[in-house]
């Protein structure tokens, strides 16, 4: 009877661990420069930018609400996750942010939103893929 209650406490303990240590890690890791570039102006800017290597989202000025989009495919099947990383993620929206591949191609996108107190500058970050197989 004593070794059960061991066996089950262990269990328990198993579990308890399991379901604390957090995510899967990532199988792989693929990531995407971004870039922005924030500039005050008279007139509002809206910057064009057809890059196919990286998301720059061009010149644009506070308040602008930018869209690009990347297609994201996987040679196996694998749940996938994707976040902003970089001094303007904050400003990041990206639809979906979680999905399953499996042979088909998702197209993500990302809508940055500057906020009307943004310094002038440049922005650079990145966009991160996380596939989990």
């Amino acid at each position: 009877m004593n070794l059960k209650i061991k066996i089950l406490f262990l269990l328990f303990l198993l579990i308890l661990i399991t379901g604390c240590v957090g995510e899967i890690p990532c199988t792989t890791i693929d990531e995407a420069a971004a870039s922005i570039t924030v500039e005050r102006r008279m007139l509002p800017i809206v910057g064009l930018n057809a890059d196919k290597d990286s998301l720059n989202f061009g010149v644009v000025s506070p308040t602008a609400s930018v869209k690009r989009s990347i297609n994201a495919q996987y040679s196996k099947r694998a749940d996938v996750s994707v976040k902003a990383e970089g001094v303007f993620s904050d400003w990041v929206n990206i639809e979906p942010a979680e999905f399953s591949l499996d042979g088909n191609v998702q197209k993500v996108t990302f809508t940055v939103d500057v906020p009307s107190n943004a310094a002038e500058g440049i922005y650079t970050g990145r966009m991160k893929f996380c596939f989990r197989e």
